[in-house]
């Protein structure tokens, strides 16, 4: 069983190891991009690679693994922090994208555009979690 993460509010300070994000099609706020890759279904991200700020890593693995561009605009909503990784965490963001062509790779399987309750229904982490971040991300204004 995979650990349980705390959400913290996104003013909290700590090291950004990676960052994910529930984006969706511009102008589609209930809708959101998802991937699939060997563990499952979940959000976009990655982790921080030298010299990349929260959001550079998330604009450049959004990117990457679903082919689709990050428009301006995406707000950090969370931090994500492990209980085996105190003081440091993962940024979690909400913001719309532009949908581009998708290529399969050998760690990204599919990508689609899903409804929330069809993402809560494939996701392979923990529902809970997952429920609770798309609530902070309903209480934005989008």
């Amino acid at each position: 069983m995979t650990e349980q993460f705390t959400i913290l509010p996104e003013s909290e300070k700590r090291l950004i190891t990676a960052s994910v994000g529930f984006i969706s099609p511009f102008r589609k706020p209930d809708l959101f991009v998802v991937i699939r890759n060997n563990r499952g279904w979940d959000i976009p991200g990655g982790h921080t690679e030298k010299e990349e700020n929260p959001l550079q890593t998330f604009e450049r693995e959004f990117r990457e693994e679903t082919g689709c561009q990050l428009l301006p605009g995406s707000e950090l909503v969370a931090i994500l922090e492990s209980p085996t990784a105190q003081n440091s965490g993962i940024a979690v963001y909400r913001g719309f994208c532009t949908i581009g062509k998708f290529y399969p790779s050998d760690e990204i399987l599919e990508r689609k555009i899903l409804k929330e309750k069809h993402l809560l229904d494939k996701y392979f982490g923990h529902k809970e979690i997952l429920q609770q971040l798309l609530e902070i991300c309903r209480q934005k204004s989008y």
